[in-house]
């Protein structure tokens, strides 16, 4: 226990529950013995009384303090079942059905849970309107998926508060949507046929949250394309949908162990509709950026094999005259560590989406002949690591945290 103690705070600072560990064999730095118990110097000695009686309980037992928790509230959400998806099934997590607990004015829907294991070939996606707090008492073991990508519009923290969404590209000349930003911002969509920076939407911005992921966000949506034809008959590609946000601290550790994997990627943006009744057609929309992952742990393991990522999704490719493919955005959401691509236009050669892996791309450019622009590509989301990380496998983009 006392090594534990001493590992928390190099990595947190000064947190360690007070009148937790047994001082028999010392106490970490910072930290004195009284009545056998081992209290941070200058604390209150009649905090520790009588003996010590083992991990102290779920609200002081812990080696570290969790993000965006506060786990001695009132209201904290008590601990419920494990949660085991065997190897081979599909489930979601749903975070309209969980309790609902507010830390410093935001709300996040709380599983609070004894162990948590994902078994191999298994597929768990999340969806609802919060972001996804986990909270383990034990130890953390995915060998299959657990996916936050290409979440709805308007679910989670509105980005804007934070980051930037995607611009609308605002000209009737089919003009790309600029690509959502978080990590890192995101790409300028495609100029329309007027050839001018008016036409084109431009990329979202880098979030003010510190990269510390507190609070927790999703990420941010792709802007839409640009209306076709003079009277903007003909609509835009819709925007990519943005990463959702999880967090799992676990008082134990993490495996993330091949072939399992942590996601929340931005989806790609919808193509751009063909020409109708207008003499041209509309432009691609924007991919979305990645979301937040946070996971913390005195120990976390990405095996070889194993990953953690939030990728930007691709822009939609802009319509053309002839005909259009205008499927694709969400459904083109990708978990793991592939990045979801933007839909794409058939019957001619309208402007690509952009957006590869580690750079949020600027969407192609529409041209006279009719074909539209293509939306920018969306930018990374962010993901946190806190405790003694082994990392074998893949963590894209690489943690920010301090």
């Amino acid at each position: 226990m006392v090594v534990l103690g001493a590992a928390a705070l190099s990595c947190y600072g000064p947190r360690y529950g007070n009148c937790v560990i047994a001082c028999t064999d010392g106490c970490p730095d910072g930290y004195t013995c009284s009545n056998n118990l081992c209290l941070a110097v200058n604390g209150d000695r009649s905090a520790c009384s009588g003996s010590a009686t083992g991990d102290g309980g779920t609200c002081n037992g812990w080696p570290f303090t969790p993000s965006n928790v506060d786990l001695c509230a009132t209201d904290f959400p008590g601990v419920g079942s494990p949660y085991a998806i065997a190897s081979g099934s599909a489930s979601m997590i749903d975070t309209g059905g969980l309790p609902p607990y507010t830390f410093d004015g935001t709300t996040y829907a709380v599983m609070h849970v004894p162990s948590f294991s994902i078994g191999s070939n298994s597929y768990v996606s999340v969806s609802g309107p919060a972001a996804l707090i986990v909270i383990v008492e034990g130890d953390v073991s995915i060998y299959g998926v657990l996916d936050a990508s290409g979440m709805a519009p308007g679910d989670g923290l509105r980005c804007s508060a934070l980051a930037g969404s995607g611009v609308s590209s605002q000209a009737a000349t089919g003009g790309g949507g600029g690509g959502g930003g978080y990590g890192t911002p995101g790409g300028d969509g495609g100029a329309g046929f007027d050839a001018t920076m008016t036409s084109r939407g431009s990329g979202g911005q880098v979030a003010l949250n510190g990269k510390t992921l507190t609070p927790l966000t999703f990420g941010c949506p792709g802007g839409p394309g640009g209306a076709a034809g003079s009277d903007g008959s003909t609509s835009g590609g819709l925007g990519g949908f943005p990463g959702g946000a999880i967090q799992i601290s676990s008082r134990t550790a993490i495996a993330i162990l091949d072939p399992g994997s942590v996601s929340a990627n931005g989806g790609g943006g919808f193509g751009g509709s063909p020409g109708s009744g207008a003499p041209f057609a509309s432009g691609g929309g924007g991919g979305a950026s990645g979301g937040s992952i946070l996971l913390e742990a005195m120990t976390i393991d990405v095996g070889s094999g194993g990953s953690v990522c939030a990728l930007g999704g691709g822009g939609g490719a802009g319509g053309t005259t002839e005909k259009g493919d205008v499927s694709g955005g969400n459904a083109n959401t990708q978990s793991g560590c592939s990045q979801a691509r933007g839909a794409t236009i058939g019957g001619g050669a309208g402007g690509s989406g952009a957006g590869a892996q580690r750079s949020a791309g600027t969407g192609s450019d529409g041209d006279s002949s009719g074909s539209a622009a293509g939306g920018g590509g969306g930018g990374e989301g962010m993901i946190c690591l806190h405790g003694t990380v082994t990392e074998l496998g893949t963590i894209d983009p690489a943690s920010t945290c301090p």
